[in-house]
């Protein structure tokens, strides 16, 4: 199970870097709306923004979790 959740946080960095470069591409053509009408630009800036710290925290926990991966992975019931 450990196995598997560290490879799945893995793959977040990745995808999060994406979904901040897909807000970078929305926001210069502005085709995003807020529904409180408000420019979208400082918000989708910040989204990215927080999204590219995300990717940078889930490298940080894929390495954390190889370790326990490792052992559990050679675990196994009697």
């Amino acid at each position: 199970m450990v196995q598997a959740l560290k490879e799945l946080v893995e793959r977040l960095p990745q995808a999060l870097d994406q979904a901040a470069a897909v807000l970078d591409l929305l926001a210069t053509r502005d085709v995003v709306m807020m529904d409180t009408g408000e420019d979208t630009t400082g918000f989708m800036a910040e989204a990215a923004a927080q999204l590219r710290s995300s990717a940078t925290n889930s490298e940080h926990l894929a390495k954390e979790l190889a370790g326990p991966a490792s052992a559990m992975f050679r675990m196994g019931g009697r």
